[in-house]
């Protein structure tokens, strides 16, 4: 499997592809990039001493990995061995499906031959050949009105190999003396549906950030996504804290703001455990936090949600009785009477909030919590007729 976190949906449009260098040009880059003896933001040094750090020495030697900057990347020779566009499709290939090819390639061409300053890219190879296990892509400047903070523009890795990228990400913007703002931001594609980039991220010191969207050429835009954001300022970011984050699997986030609340409730069950359940209502969990937060922070005027949360807004009992009266239950006719009606907003949020704590008990008694049931989770098991015909309850 693959951890990739790609950042707007823009991006992974299938747009053209970089432009090709003649086989003689190619050859010319190649001799510029390698007097290039650093790098902008992964600089050899800082590399070097994290990889040298006690712990994380032990863990690339058990893993039998190691960091490669740019420069030490094209003085090796796996570099030697491809054309250019083998190359993009060679190391490109760890992001698997979900990004499209001419993308990341446009991503590697930016941080590669380009030369261009504002971007940078850090490589996970075995020490033992020529393999790339993992790239990570730093942008300076991709959301326009934060022109001195970098940005995560695409990350791509084989399982669980993802975080010692973005932490060594992280520990080059705090520690590099070049990097003014020590700062981080990025999308997280699909939102909270995105578990483990979610989790990964969260667990990095990412959190929810909203100051982030904007309009398209600004900042981020797409409502889709996650905006999320770390500041790399205190003391409690030392060198050895960067490398608990990265290799501890105990290690869990102390500072979060997630009002989901996702994040405390942690990682479901391994299938082999459960069976796929947890998981299955973590999903249904998920799907319902993106839904509560694309109508708290944008509103419903023109949202047009995925299909798959769309199919849980029209078969809410609320939706079906107060929304779409004698009307086909369509995104259209949601948007018009929510927009003619705006009082309906609330009660439409509140019946999400019982079903995602709803989803939200089952899923902690799936992982062997003991919920005791409220008076509110009482009302679960009472079918929706009775309690509309039951006196003490108050309909809004």
């Amino acid at each position: 499997m693959e951890d990739n976190i790609e950042t707007s949906s823009e991006k992974l449009k299938e747009s053209g592809g970089p432009t090709l260098l003649s086989p003689e040009d190619y050859t010319r880059r190649l001799s510029e990039l390698r007097k290039k003896t650093n790098n902008p933001l992964f600089k050899n040094k800082l590399i070097h001493d994290l990889s040298e750090s006690n712990d994380m020495k032990k863990f690339l030697d058990s893993k039998d990995i190691q960091f490669e900057t740019l420069s030490e990347f094209t003085h090796g020779g796996f570099i030697d061995k491809y054309t250019q566009d083998e190359l993009y499709k060679r190391v490109g290939s760890i992001c698997g499906s979900d990004v499209g090819q001419r993308y990341r390639a446009n991503a590697l061409d930016a941080a590669i031959f380009s030369m261009n300053p504002t971007f940078d890219i850090l490589f996970l190879r075995s020490k033992n050949g020529d393999s790339v296990l993992g790239f990570v892509i730093a942008e300076l400047g991709e959301c326009a009105r934060e022109p001195n903070v970098y940005a995560v523009n695409l990350i791509c890795s084989q399982s669980g190999l993802g975080k010692l990228l973005l932490g060594a990400c992280l520990y080059c913007i705090k520690y590099n003396d070049d990097v003014s703002e020590k700062r981080c931001i990025l999308e997280l594609a699909n939102a909270y549906k995105n578990t483990p980039g979610f989790f990964m991220y969260t667990k990095l010191g990412f959190n929810l950030d909203d100051s982030l969207m904007g309009e398209e050429g600004v900042c981020f835009f797409d409502i889709l996504h996650l905006p999320m954001s770390v500041t790399l300022n205190g003391d409690k970011f030392t060198q050895q804290y960067f490398v608990d984050m990265m290799v501890r699997s105990d290690f869990k986030q102390a500072d979060v703001v997630d009002p989901s609340g996702i994040y405390d409730l942690g990682l479901p069950k391994k299938e082999s455990e459960d069976g796929g359940k947890s998981s299955a209502i973590q999903k249904e969990m998920v799907k319902l936090a993106n839904i509560l937060r694309k109508i708290k922070v944008f509103g419903t005027s023109s949202i047009q949600f995925p299909q798959d949360e769309w199919e849980i807004i029209k078969e809410m009992p609320f939706a079906q009785k107060r929304i779409f009266v004698n009307k086909p239950r369509s995104q259209p006719n949601f948007n018009k009477k929510i927009n003619a009606k705006p009082e309906l907003v609330e009660p439409l949020l509140d019946e999400i909030v019982r079903d995602f704590d709803k989803h939200k008990r089952d899923y902690m008694r799936s992982k062997g919590v003991d919920i005791p049931l409220t008076p509110t989770a009482q009302l679960e098991v009472i079918p929706e007729e009775e309690l509309i015909l039951l006196p003490t309850v108050q309909l809004e």
